[in-house]
């Protein structure tokens, strides 16, 4: 059985992949990308393979918790 970090890994192998096809995957992935610019790349990219409409995925700042 795969680990963990095995599936992930694939993922985003094959996320970018896709990504790289046209300008119009590509695009698709930045507009979404835009709003979450502090992640690094290879976050952006599994979040993108798992949820390409996903725009607010960060905290809000200065949230008590």
């Amino acid at each position: 059985m795969a680990s963990k970090y095995e599936i992930i890994t694939a993922l985003y192998r094959e996320s970018v992949k896709g990504l790289a096809k046209n300008h119009h995957t590509w695009t698709a992935f930045l507009h979404p990308a835009c709003y979450n610019y502090r992640l690094p790349f290879d976050e952006q990219v599994l979040i993108h393979a798992q949820r390409p409409d996903a725009t607010a995925v960060l905290e809000i700042e200065g949230k008590n918790g």
